[in-house]
């Protein structure tokens, strides 16, 4: 009676290694036709910009603005003067 059970838990044993093993190789199958493929013999090409004179009126806006408080914000961290025993104690670690 015995004999039978090991004989059932081997089989089920079995049956689940195969079926993750199965699963692993199909999605590493996926996983590489899903990727981009470019011939060894042909060099990557990039397009140019190009360069266009009679720009955008939103194009010539965004070049004019500027950031109007620029340098000018206070420096205001709350956390640097909060620690009062700052250099009381090191940790060695």
């Amino acid at each position: 009676m015995q004999k039978k059970y090991y004989i059932i838990a081997t089989v089920v044993v079995l049956a689940i290694i195969v079926l993750l093993t199965w699963l692993f190789l199909f999605i590493s199958q996926l996983a590489t036709t899903n990727q981009i493929v470019i011939p060894k013999n042909q060099p990557i090409t990039h397009p140019k910009p190009t360069t266009n004179t009679n720009a955008s009126l939103g194009a010539q806006i965004f070049q004019q603005t500027q950031n109007p408080i620029k340098k000018k914000l206070p420096d205001v961290n709350p956390v640097k003067n909060a620690n009062p025993i700052q250099g009381a104690y090191t940790n060695p670690f």
